[in-house]
């Protein structure tokens, strides 16, 4: 398929209100799944957002809106909740509040005593008693 071709067709898909975990990467037929990732939109009440999980750092919500923390220090918003957005996101994310969920490849360190995490970009994260073991798990490689 050309580009055009494949703007198209997101375009479509958006415009017929599809569900967001049925948009993927266009691009994808002529990639490898190793190598490519799953976009998804995500729309609010003033855009609509293709999210590749790859640039995303972390996700919370407070007072029913979801809020989506980039690499590159911006944000968006939107109603989904935590749970929903949780499959839509590769198992690169893990739980690690009620409220939060974070990309694996952003922690840069995990005090264990203050149960924090520490991101690449210097932000500090709670990490609740409930998700300890499971962090710990998946930060020491296992499953």
């Amino acid at each position: 398929m050309k580009d055009e071709d494949l703007r198209e067709k997101e375009d479509e898909n958006i415009k017929n209100n599809a569900s967001f975990s049925d948009v993927k990467d266009s691009n994808t037929d002529n990639v490898s799944s190793d190598s490519s990732p799953n976009f998804f939109v995500i729309k609010n009440s003033s855009a609509i957002k293709r999210i590749d999980p790859r640039k995303v750092c972390y996700v919370t919500v407070e007072d029913e809106c979801s809020t989506f923390y980039f690499h590159d220090g911006s944000h968006f918003s939107c109603s989904k909740a935590l749970s929903e957005i949780q499959t839509l996101l590769p198992s690169s994310f893990v739980r690690i509040y009620r409220n939060c969920l974070v990309n694996i490849s952003n922690i840069y360190e995990y005090r264990i005593k203050q149960r924090k995490i520490i991101l690449l970009n210097g932000e500090e994260l709670d990490v609740s008693c409930r998700n300890v073991s499971t962090l710990t798990t998946r930060l020491c490689g296992k499953s």
